[in-house]
């Protein structure tokens, strides 16, 4: 069964995305995730991003385990990210807590758990 996890990304309002580079790196010093802030251990592989956007020159590390979010929900598209995480809290809310196992199943450990706590807390908010 194919997975239907994947959050559409487009949007007008902003200039393309320019000059991108993107390296998988082994961290030689501690780094901080653009995604989700956790610290990158020396040793620990992350992606690096370096790109030109809206005029500004722009740089990214981000883990493993963001990458491993981003694979399942933005497939061969593009994201922020600075945006992962709220993007895919939202796709949680629009998708009333609906996330199929296939998806869940193929993240890091780390970005499962962090999932599973956006699907739980769509489940137990007060309206």
């Amino acid at each position: 069964m194919e997975c239907s996890c994947e959050i559409e990304t487009y949007n007008d309002d902003y200039d393309p995305v320019q000059l991108f580079n993107r390296k998988t790196r082994k961290a030689r010093k501690t780094h901080k995730c653009s995604a989700c802030h956790r610290e990158i251990l020396r040793g620990e592989e992350y992606e690096f991003w370096s790109y030109l956007f809206e005029g500004k020159f722009w740089e990214d590390k981000i883990c493993n385990d963001c990458m491993s979010a981003s694979y399942i929900f933005f497939p061969g598209s593009g994201f922020c990210p600075q945006e992962l995480w709220g993007e895919i809290k939202n796709f949680i809310d629009n998708s009333c807590g609906e996330i199929p196992e296939d998806c869940i199943v193929k993240l890091t450990p780390l970005a499962r758990v962090k999932v599973c706590d956006l699907i739980q807390q769509f489940f137990v908010r007060d309206y």
